[in-house]
């Protein structure tokens, strides 16, 4: 029987607990016959003690974890991943939210895979959007050219699976100082080695957006991504060409082919929204 870890890095986040514990579980329940399910909590806040109540599991297991100081959610990550006794990894924030049946779902397609992408939905302040209403727009994960020139194909780690002994040396050495790219980085690094990802149709994720300014937001994550590249270089551990690319264009967002992707990206956003109105 495989083994799952759920790893969920959490910041201030007392008032999830409750929603957290009962989402897992069900997943547990579902997948019992499938796998093991194991809960990790990384508290990231260590001015605060975290109340959770593993009894409340029926079906999972839990684990708390403390951080001594505050490590940012790339180093949490790793440090649950490292605990965890899992052959599959699924990383999730703290707001985000799984269907009962993810867990089941991701096992039977990611097969003998390293990853596996499920479909799902974002949630905006103007609605919510599905992750890839097209097939088309899914297997664009796997293909660092859209990397490179469209930013991200995965908007989460929390709609992928991952196989625990695939992931890169280089991604639990190097830990990023600016949060929000530690998966951005991951994906470049299994796809520089050739790696090749499942694809699962199934919308079994929701990833929620806070409604931050967006601004701040890109610039945090430009700093973040800028990070990546300055590791990358130093390691030699993803090709030179798509590092210039990706350089570019986050230093460049007026050009031209910038614009016409942006333009495109947001047609195909509007598109998603309309569809998902359209189905409920």
């Amino acid at each position: 029987m495989e083994k799952v870890s759920i790893i969920i890095p959490i910041y201030h986040g007392q008032s999830y607990i409750p929603r957290i514990l009962t989402m897992i579980d069900e997943n547990a329940r579902l997948a019992k016959n499938d796998a093991r399910v194991e809960l990790i909590l990384v508290n990231d806040s260590p001015d605060i003690s975290l109340n959770v109540d593993f009894t409340k599991l029926k079906y999972a297991t839990g684990l708390l974890i403390n951080n001594n100081k505050n490590s940012g959610i790339h180093k949490s990550r790793i440090t649950g991943i490292q605990k965890s006794m899992g052959d599959y990894i699924i990383m999730l924030d703290q707001d985000d939210i799984l269907d009962s049946n993810a867990v089941k779902s991701q096992l039977s397609h990611i097969k003998n895979g390293a990853v596996v992408v499920a479909n799902g939905y974002a949630e905006l302040a103007r609605g919510k959007k599905f992750l890839y209403k097209y097939a088309i727009m899914q297997y664009t994960v796997n293909y660092l050219f859209f990397y490179d020139y469209f930013d991200c194909r995965i908007i989460s780690p929390g709609h992928c699976m991952i196989k625990k002994d695939s992931i890169p040396h280089i991604w639990y050495e190097y830990p990023l100082v600016n949060n929000g790219s530690d998966d951005f980085f991951l994906w470049l690094l299994l796809l520089n080695n050739k790696t090749k990802f499942k694809i699962n149709r199934d919308t079994v994720y929701t990833h929620t957006f806070t409604g931050n300014n967006v601004s701040a937001d890109t610039e945090k994550m430009n700093k973040s991504v800028t990070e990546i590249i300055q590791i990358a270089r130093e390691t030699k551990c993803i090709k030179e060409k798509h590092l210039r690319i990706i350089e570019k264009r986050i230093n460049d967002s007026g050009n031209f082919m910038q614009n016409a992707m942006n333009r495109m990206r947001s047609i195909g956003e509007r598109v998603n929204e309309m569809s998902v109105n359209k189905h409920e």
